[in-house]
């Protein structure tokens, strides 16, 4: 199009690094690249008391072990992390000691990555589609980034045979110990490696995780209602499609009766202080434990267009014992990675022993006598969606909240390509952006002045959950994905509004067209919002803060010290 604000998309794509290294929590203080560490150290497989170079057969024996002191890991992450894996280490042999700066650990049986040549010069977000998931130093100034790129047999022999940096189907992993004018020559070892580091700081993958989709016979490994002491009441359930309650069922259609034992928790959201703007200056804070709750479909690989968000309030101890059990399973990982489907329980699977601990923390965790409200998005036949609130009362019982920013609904008749939705009449959502004609029509200034009202919404800085009406928050996302798809572009400007940092969703999660969710799945495509990444980022850094450690009694916080 010819809108001048497309050119900030330059500015954007320059700082999707900073923003995922920010959404990753990642620690830039190993392997900086710097002159400081760069040239004398190298990468050595570790197999028992010898070390192999990557790019050498040669090998070395190393009867003083490895020394891991410059990488900051303690020995029980060091064990944690080494067990059964390939052992991968950066460092230096001195004295018959390989003193290490860097660990990487992977399968006992190393997979095939693709090697791609990537020389330094060629270093561009487009070209790399900056789906970014690893990273590689190519030299003392540079890094390049990746994402899920899978070349096959597109790559050349000759190609593979001068590759500057090697790539593997889930990314850019690890640089070998031969320099060139170019930038660093290597190779990958494995393309499931994963780099091992101390864990100073929170991230979104620890805060909001995504399970992925059960493989055959998993189903019953995602948390089912009456796990526990009983997540969700059935008693609840039976409040949809009641005449006395006015609200729908869940979904319209055969068995919309009989959703109760197919529903499953397909997400998980832990907030130390929710709904506060500034957790850092918050007078008091709830801390909270938020499920999602998703029906399976028949063929139990798929969820159908509808969830239930539960809501659980936890005093600092129960919380803390939640956020100590989060941590002993390193379950964020300490590398960059988006917000999306958890990558370690991708990898390991529902029956892995990551998920096995996570679900029972979430157990222990979230009681029933803890459940003090929960949401529901319920959809219609003709395009519609419902949005509900119901809040715990003095008996035990839940009933509905009425009122503008607890429920209402959304109905888009259009189609992908010729939205058609009712207005929702929000006066804080930019109702000119939601039919496909009228964002046509707009001009430049009435583009930018709609986008600032989206990005407003999707900032947990100045949106109040509690002010914010439950469907304009819901359509925020799909409407800004239409109008950038409208427009041509993957990315949308910078406002006056806007997070920092600018929010980053890999393409293949974000919302499409009749698609509302927040964190959860439609059909098998796994869903994330911009808010949800904004709020994600914030508590992740509210967690890492010592305002946060300050809010707790001295006994808990020493816990997490």
């Amino acid at each position: 199009m010819r809108f001048r604000w497309l050119l900030l998309l330059l500015v954007v794509t320059s700082c999707t690094s900073n923003v995922v290294d920010e959404l990753a929590g990642d620690d830039d203080s190993f392997d900086d690249g710097k002159a400081d560490d760069a040239g004398a150290f190298t990468y050595y497989v570790v197999d028992g008391s010898s070390a192999a170079m990557l790019n050498k057969s040669t090998k070395t024996a190393i009867p003083g072990g490895v020394d891991f002191a410059m990488t900051g890991l303690g020995a029980d992450d060091v064990t944690r992390a080494t067990t059964g894996a390939v052992m991968i280490v950066r460092g230096i042999i001195g004295g018959g000691t390989l003193h290490a700066t860097e660990l990487w650990v992977g399968p006992r049986k190393p997979g095939t990555g693709i090697v791609v040549k990537l020389r330094d010069a060629d270093v561009r977000c487009s070209e790399l589609a900056c789906e970014i998931h690893d990273e590689i130093k190519l030299n003392s100034s540079r890094r390049a980034r990746s994402g899920l790129l899978d070349f096959g047999s597109a790559i050349a022999a000759g190609d593979a045979a001068n590759a500057q940096a090697a790539i593997g189907p889930r990314g850019l992993i690890i640089a070998g110990d031969r320099f060139t004018s170019g930038g660093v020559r290597g190779r990958t070892v494995d393309a499931m490696f994963q780099r091992v580091a101390p864990r100073t700081e929170w991230n979104v993958n620890d805060v909001s995780i995504m399970f992925p989709l059960p493989r055959d016979g998993e189903q019953d490994q995602l948390l089912r209602m009456t796990d526990g002491s009983g997540l969700w009441p059935e008693a609840a359930f039976k409040l949809f499609g009641d005449p006395a309650t006015g609200m729908p069922f869940l979904i319209e259609g055969p068995g919309r009766d009989q959703l109760y034992p197919k529903l499953r928790v397909t997400s998980v959201r832990i907030d130390p202080c929710f709904d506060e703007p500034d957790p850092a200056t918050a007078t008091s804070c709830r801390r909270q434990v938020r499920l999602v709750a998703q029906p399976l479909e028949d063929s139990g690989a798929a969820f159908l267009d509808a969830s239930i968000h539960l809501f659980y309030e936890l005093d600092d101890a129960a919380f803390v014992k939640l956020l100590v059990a989060v941590r002993a399973v390193g379950l964020g990982g300490s590398g960059p990675a988006a917000l999306g489907v958890h990558p370690t329980l991708a990898r390991e699977g529902l029956r892995g022993p990551t998920a096995t601990a996570l679900r029972q923390a979430l157990l222990d965790a979230c009681r029933l006598d803890r459940l003090f409200k929960f949401t529901a998005m319920a959809t219609g036949r003709s395009k519609n969606w419902f949005f509900f609130t119901l809040a715990r009362q003095a008996d035990g019982t839940f009933a509905r909240v009425r009122g503008e920013t607890f429920e209402g609904s959304f109905t888009d008749p259009g189609t992908p390509v010729d939205r058609q939705p009712v207005p929702t009449n929000d006066p804080a959502f930019p109702d000119e952006l939601l039919a496909t004609a009228s964002v046509k029509s707009l001009s430049e200034r009435g583009l930018l002045a709609g986008i600032d009202k989206l990005e407003r919404l999707a900032n947990p800085g100045l949106a109040r959950t509690s002010e914010t009406r439950c469907a304009s928050c819901h359509a925020a996302a799909t409407t800004l994905e239409h109008v950038l798809a409208l427009n041509d572009v993957a990315a949308g400007p910078r406002t006056a509004s806007s997070w920092s940092p600018l929010a980053f969703v890999p393409v293949d999660e974000r919302n499409g067209f009749s698609n509302h969710h927040a964190f959860s799945y439609l059909g098998d495509q796994p869903t994330v919002n911009r808010r949800v990444v904004n709020d994600s980022v914030a508590t992740a850094r509210f967690l890492s803060s010592a305002a946060f450690l300050d809010s707790l009694d001295p006994s808990l916080r020493a816990q997490l010290e």
